[in-house]
This record gives C-alpha cells, sequence and structure tokens, in this order.
C-alpha cells in the first residue's frame, strides 16, 4: 500500500483499492469506514482490449480505498506497535533454545521464542534458517514485478471511467487518482505495467519506462494525448505472488516459526489482513497453552 506525494497531494502507488469478500474481513472494513480510515470508491470502470475497444465494466463488488491515502490503513494497524525503523534485519539464529535477529549493522541483543515473519516469499527464504520446512515452501512462490508511474496534467483527460483494465500489454491497469475519496481535484493517473512486460524491462531507465507507459495509455484509449507536467515512476519488485499459497499462514510449533503475507492467501490486501489474523491466532493458542502450564 504504497503512496507518493506531490504537492501535499498524496498518490497511491502501489494497491488501488481492496474488496471483502469474506466475512471476517467485510466486519473490520464496516468498522474502518466508521472510524473514517476507509471509504468506498464509487468507482466508473472498464476494460481495454485492443486500441479504441473499450467496454464497460459492471460489478456490483464494492472497492474500498483508504483515505486520504492507501497507506492510511497500514498507519491504523500499526498504532500502538514498538517498530524499530532503520534496523535491517539479515536472518535469524539459534541460541540458548530461543531465537536471536541477525542485524546487518550490529550484533545480537535480544532473545525470542517465536519469531514471525512477514515478507515476501523470496526475502522469507534469506531470513529462514536453511533446515526450516518452510525454506521449499517459499521458494515454490513466484512474486512477480511491477512498474508503476505517476503522472500529473494539467488538463482533464478525455476518459469518462476513473479506472481501467487492460488486457494487451505493456500496461496492466490505469486509474484517475482524483476520483477516490479525499483525494486532491489535480487530474493525476496512475499507470501499472504487467508483470510480464516488467520483467522484460527490469534494468530499462525510468524515463524510457515513462515514455512507453505513457505512449501505451494514450494510444490503447485513443484519446487526445496530453503531456504531463509531472512524471514519477517507482518498481515494485515484489508486486504479486504467482502462484499465491492456499493457507492463509505458515506456522511451525516446533521451529518457533510463523510466516504471513499476501502470498499465502491469494494475493490481495484482503488476503494479507486474513494471513496476518491467522498467524495471530496460532500464536494467541501457543501464548495460551503455555499459561495454562503455570
Amino acid at each position: 500500500m504504497g503512496a507518493l506525494e506531490w504537492k501535499g497531494t498524496c498518490v497511491d502507488t502501489g494497491a488501488q483499492y481492496f474488496t471483502a469478500r469474506d466475512a471476517r474481513f467485510r466486519r473490520h472494513v464496516t468498522s474502518w469506514i466508521q472510524e473514517g480510515i476507509v471509504s468506498r470508491w464509487e468507482a466508473t470502470l472498464a476494460s481495454v482490449d485492443a486500441p479504441g475497444e473499450i467496454r464497460s465494466v459492471a460489478t456490483s463488488l464494492d472497492r474500498y480505498v483508504g483515505t486520504p491515502c492507501m497507506n492510511r490503513l497500514a498507519e491504523h494497524l500499526s498504532t500502538g506497535l514498538n517498530i524499530r525503523r532503520k534496523c535491517e534485519v539479515s536472518g535469524i539464529e539459534k541460541y540458548d533454545g530461543t531465537w536471536r535477529l541477525v542485524h546487518t549493522n550490529k550484533d545480537p541483543d535480544e532473545t525470542f521464542d517465536t519469531v514471525i515473519i512477514a515478507t515476501p516469499a523470496k526475502q522469507a527464504i534469506s531470513l529462514l534458517p536453511s533446515g526450516s520446512e518452510f525454506v521449499s515452501v517459499a521458494s515454490g512462490v513466484r512474486m512477480l514485478p511491477c512498474w508503476a508511474l505517476m503522472a500529473v496534467f494539467n488538463k482533464t483527460v478525455s476518459l469518462p471511467y476513473d479506472g481501467l483494465f487492460f488486457n494487451s500489454t505493456p500496461l496492466s491497469w490505469a486509474a484517475r487518482n482524483n476520483s477516490k475519496p479525499a483525494r486532491s481535484t489535480s487530474e493525476i493517473w496512475m499507470l501499472h505495467a504487467a508483470n510480464d512486460w516488467t520483467i522484460d524491462n527490469m534494468e530499462a531507465d525510468s524515463d524510457e519506462i515513462a515514455d512507453t507507459l505513457l505512449e501505451s495509455f494514450f494510444h490503447l484509449t485513443d484519446v487526445p494525448r496530453l503531456h504531463p507536467r509531472t512524471v514519477k515512476t517507482r518498481l515494485w519488485p515484489f508486486a504479486a505472488a504467482s502462484p499465491a499459497l492456499d493457507e492463509e499462514c505458515l506456522w511451525s510449533e516446533k521451529e518457533g516459526i510463523g510466516i504471513c503475507g499476501d502470498w499465502c492467501a491469494n494475493s490481495r490486501i484482503e488476503g494479507a489482513f486474513l494471513s496476518g489474523t491467522a498467524i495471530a491466532g496460532r500464536l494467541l493458542e501457543k501464548v495460551g497453552m503455555q499459561g495454562s502450564k503455570h
């Protein structure tokens, strides 16, 4: 749920919205709406099949966004947590029956009974001890990258849609950021490249990426091209999992290791949340069982 800031305006660069299919997740979404943390995005959507071939997408599925930015939800969920920044962990190691975190810039100084890893699969592999049963599981998940482009225009792009799904490369998605609740009125579009195209262009120059995505956007939508006043690109190296697991979380009571993340459950924000609550449940069960022994 990453974002860029442009002149005080928050622009969603990562996840563009989320849905709530699971009843457990919907209960939380209802609460967040009441608290003003998220809002429904009443977007007009379409699918682009070929240059100029655009068809409206009718759906009864509600789409939600954080307000005033997608990362507002992450900020809310992290309230009260002891988060240590600028502290890179490169691995975990056994120490006297417990775990120690291996830091890149200092010696281990704390021990833990249980370690929960909430990172993309590739990063989880680098953190896990070589003998962990989860190394092979995480190795079977391929994390796909995505180039993202923010484009700010002085004029309104002549499209009657707020979000577009593209069925031909290099684009996969485009959204009018200012159509979302609690955003600036400035005409700002966020373009996402297709995963396969991104893989082929990982090392490309950012200016080249911006030119290609903008040219494709106007070509495929067949609307008069506008020249943006500002563009910014961002590469998401772990944007989606292929395939995602169907286990919600990975847990080993024996090892004292748990893993959660969107790649454990359908590669969506909803999946990430359910994965986190699943691992929390396992941890609470462990704490409860330990408490009952005393």
